[in-house]
């Protein structure tokens, strides 16, 4: 069960990227996200997009993250195929990324995961992540952080 990342090439990415992405995110995201390629857009805001890669070295899910600064990096999206879920690929796949940013130089990482994703937040606490930030009447997300 070893996967492996690659850099995502958006002509050959992007259409499985938002298809993907309406599939598992539609629910938590605002309805403009999916309007003229706004998803896409910003995708390309986001300063990495990793492609995972299972073990027929078949795309299986994506992570989306931002370096907020030298030391700190942001988890924009992590959307994994619901084929793959439940089989430890998003936990491997997390955890060799992370391992990759502590030796790019950073030191915590931080994400919003909405208060439904209870199964996303189990991964997250299991990786190390802990909670900062309860979700409010405006905003139904928790934030979650880890220092690593």
């Amino acid at each position: 069960m070893k996967i492996s990342y690659r850099k995502r090439i958006p002509e050959q990415d992007d259409l499985y990227l938002l298809q993907l992405s309406q599939q598992y995110l539609s629910h938590y995201l605002p309805a403009w996200m999916w309007k003229n390629q706004a998803f896409l857009q910003e995708l390309n805001r986001s300063s990495r997009v990793i492609i995972l890669l299972g073990p027929e070295q078949q795309t299986i899910g994506y992570v989306a993250y931002s370096w907020i600064s030298k030391s700190q990096v942001h988890f924009d999206y992590a959307v994994i195929e619901g084929t793959y879920q439940g089989k430890g690929y998003a936990r491997q796949g997390l955890e060799a990324l992370k391992q990759y940013l502590k030796g790019k130089g950073a030191t915590s990482i931080h994400l919003y995961v909405h208060g439904k994703n209870k199964h996303a937040m189990t991964i997250y606490y299991q990786l190390g992540f802990r909670l900062r930030q309860r979700p409010t009447f405006l905003r139904p997300t928790y934030w979650m952080e880890m220092s690593i």
